[in-house]
């Protein structure tokens, strides 16, 4: 009876030391899982060739208090607004853009870079553009 009762706490002890461990290792690789792979969403406003059509249309943007950033995509150039991490964000700013009257298409990229997760977490949108087109 003795030995009975040694082996089930014997069992319950090293069940519990299993499961902790496990607990650790897989809390410890999901969240690096997460700090790779961000979804960026942002509303492009436009594609230009020309620099004066450009910069006429981040001048527009400026002065109805909006941030746009630039975005190369081959031949071309994008200007997209409204850029954030929660789609929520992206879709208040697709709000005051109707109200303006600008078009915008809502664009999303995936990213799956530690270098770019963080400047994204820094908020620094241009270069986090610039290292996409890349």
């Amino acid at each position: 009876m003795n030995q009975k009762r040694m082996i089930i706490i014997s069992a319950l002890v090293f069940s519990i030391l299993f499961t902790g461990f496990y607990y650790l290792l897989f809390s410890y690789t999901t969240q690096n899982e997460d700090i790779l792979h961000k979804t960026l969403y942002m509303n492009q406003v436009g594609l230009y060739k020309q620099e004066d059509t450009l910069k006429k249309m981040q001048k527009k943007l400026k002065d109805q208090g909006i941030v746009s950033y630039t975005w190369k995509q081959k031949d071309v150039t994008a200007i997209v607004c409204y850029i954030s991490t929660n789609i929520d964000d992206t879709k208040n700013g697709q709000d005051k853009l109707k109200s303006l009257g600008i078009n915008y298409i809502q664009k999303t990229a995936d990213i799956e870079s530690n270098e770019v997760a963080k400047l994204i977490d820094e908020k620094k949108y241009q270069e986090v553009l610039e290292r996409i087109a890349e």
